[in-house]
């Protein structure tokens, strides 16, 4: 019997250049994205994996949105505890 189905295949996106990170981080900085677009657009940077705008975004949320950046990252004592309770290398 034959395997009729198509393989599948992972793609990445491809990773924005330095330009493309700063023009994003200035713009989140600036306030320029509302509660849903700064959500996708961390949902986004994590898949690509750039932490430099995923930084910029938790911290525009907690200040702007703080009940939205509950509900997406955890409380914000959680950071706290978690450097609190590792140990030092």
């Amino acid at each position: 019997m034959a395997n009729n189905k198509a393989p599948i295949i992972a793609v990445h996106p491809p990773a924005p250049s330095a330009a493309k990170i700063g023009y994003v981080v200035e713009r989140v900085q600036n306030g320029s994205f509302n509660e849903s677009e700064l959500i996708n657009l961390y949902d986004n940077a994590k898949k690509r994996d750039v932490s430099a705008i995923m930084d910029v975004i938790k911290i525009r949320m907690r200040a702007d949105f703080p009940r939205a950046a509950t509900r997406k990252f955890g409380p914000k004592e959680n950071d706290r505890k978690i450097s609190l309770t590792e140990s030092p290398k």
